[in-house]
This record gives structure tokens, C-alpha cells and sequence, in this order.
């Protein structure tokens, strides 16, 4: 292998859960295909749930602090959704793989283990999000008592959209990205 273990076998790992799921690719596979052991995997990473929670600590641990700095709102609401929204569309261009199994894991079963693993990942973003449109209240009173909601659906406009990108469905131009934040934001304004 020309990288380090440990890279190589997350990114095997990561493109085979990306195309197939979580659940339907075992330990073994991943082994086979990294060319090393069982051992090995489970010495870098404890387990199958451990190597799915540093793949997800790498990929999120880079993304949510630019969301959470880039994205935060500071007196401008256009510009702090457009802000979070070109970070998110960006951050799945470049790592689709990472992305896939993202928006696959957020709907797991509760109790299954990739449920568990990637749910206080979900939660930063959504409070990260919940921080924004609270802040927003000073600003637009009519906004109060309403950031969950308002979280929740931007979340799942932006993870319904970069599907829509990564499958070729739609692209995510600026005059797109406008569009799709003007008949947002006009909804959360009234």
C-alpha cells in the first residue's frame, strides 16, 4: 500500500459502504480488499463501528467547524444561509463517497449501531444550524420559538439537494442556490 494503513483502509472501507451500505459490507471485505487481517483492522480501529466513527471524525471534524464559523449568523441571514449552504454542497462535490454514506446513515434504524455512531455527528450540525436561526430572532422577531423547524427543514433541504447533485439530477449553480434559498427564506420570514 502507498499510504498508511490506516488511510487505505478507511477509504476502502468508505467506497464500499458508500455503494452498498453499511450493513451489507462485512469486516472481512474490507480486510481482503485493504490487503491486511483482521488483526490489523482491529488494531487501528477496534472494531467495525470504530473504523465507521473515524472515517465519519475525519470527514465531520473538518466540515463542521467551517459550517459552524462560515455559516454562523452575524447580522445577515441571506448571507449566512447562503454561506452554510455553498459549504455543504461544496464539502459533497469533493467527498461523495463520504457523503453517500452520510445521507445513508441518517436513516438507519435508531438501534443500530451506524444509527448510534453517526448521531452526535447529526446533532452538532443541527444545533449548529439551531444556533443560527436563534441568533436570527434578534433580528427577525417573527422567527421566535421556531429554530428547531426551521433547522431541521433547511437540514434536510441541503442533504434532499446534494443527493439531487451527486446523482446528477439537478447542478447547484448560483443562480440555482438563489433561487432555492429565496423560496426557503421567504417561507421562514412570513
Amino acid at each position: 500500500m502507498g499510504m498508511n494503513n490506516e488511510t487505505a483502509i478507511k477509504e476502502k472501507a468508505l467506497g464500499l459502504w458508500s455503494r452498498r451500505g453499511y450493513s451489507a459490507v462485512g469486516i472481512q471485505e474490507i480486510c481482503t480488499l485493504s490487503g491486511i487481517t483482521k488483526p490489523t483492522l482491529y488494531h487501528y480501529f477496534g472494531s467495525k463501528q470504530g473504523l465507521l466513527a473515524q472515517i465519519l471524525d475525519s470527514g465531520y471534524g473538518l466540515l463542521c467547524p467551517i459550517l459552524e464559523s462560515q455559516g454562523a449568523y452575524q447580522g445577515n441571514m441571506d448571507a449566512a444561509l447562503k454561506s452554510w449552504s455553498d459549504i455543504w454542497m461544496q464539502d459533497a462535490v469533493k467527498n461523495p463517497d463520504f457523503f453517500r454514506l452520510t445521507l445513508a446513515l441518517g436513516v438507519a434504524p435508531p438501534d443500530s449501531e451506524e444509527a448510534a455512531t453517526v448521531s452526535p455527528w447529526y446533532s452538532r450540525i443541527v444545533f449548529s444550524l439551531i444556533t443560527l436561526f436563534e441568533n436570527a430572532t434578534r433580528d427577525h422577531g417573527n422567527m421566535k420559538g421556531r429554530a428547531q423547524t426551521y433547522a431541521l427543514s433547511f437540514f434536510g433541504l441541503m442533504q434532499t439537494h446534494g443527493n439531487m447533485v451527486l446523482n446528477r439530477r439537478l447542478s447547484w449553480t448560483e443562480d440555482y442556490a438563489q433561487k432555492t434559498l429565496h423560496y426557503f427564506k421567504h417561507g421562514i420570514y412570513s
